[in-house]
């Protein structure tokens, strides 16, 4: 198997198997790891990181902020597990069209800049409903990520192709 520069970052910056909240780190880990290997994915890799606190027992982590590419599509993403949402900002060749009420197309993320920590500020865009090929959104759990990761791979420009999997 290669390791990809997600399970290089992975391996050198796991937390410490001490932490309680560990546990919400590797969940976030292999929900990106699943997303890269049942979309095949073209390039998933951690460009930025930024600390979280939990709550009780007040434990600080190091958490990554993933970037994934596949054709013209890009996007970065990143959990704060501790509230249970995804922030996500998109940069996609075609105008998405639907939302399918995923998130709310209105709301400015630029405006709430802590919920975007670990997102440089070239990375925070306006609403959907502003730019709907380039916006930031909160998502609530991992099966909306994986919807909009999916509806987005399906668009003009970026490449996708359903293969089934016979691994089910």
């Amino acid at each position: 198997m290669d390791v990809d520069s997600l399970d290089r970052w992975v391996a050198t910056h796991q937390p410490d198997p001490s932490f309680e909240y560990g546990h919400g780190w590797w969940n976030g880990i292999e929900f990106i790891r699943m997303l890269r290997d049942r979309h095949r994915l073209e390039a998933v890799d951690v460009p930025a990181t930024y600390w979280m606190e939990t709550p009780h027992p007040r434990e600080r982590l190091l958490m990554p902020v993933y970037r994934i590419r596949h054709g013209r599509l890009a996007c970065y993403l990143k959990t704060d597990f501790s509230l249970g949402y995804w922030y996500l900002s998109v940069r996609t060749p075609e105008p998405l069209r639907h939302t399918y009420g995923l998130f709310d197309p209105a709301r400015d993320w630029r405006r709430e800049p802590r919920w975007l920590d670990g997102f440089q500020e070239a990375w925070r865009y306006p609403p959907f409903a502003e730019s709907p090929r380039r916006f930031t959104c909160e998502l609530e759990c991992e099966f909306d990520v994986y919807m909009l990761i999916r509806l987005l791979i399906a668009m003009p420009g970026s490449r996708w192709t359903y293969e089934p999997s016979l691994s089910h």
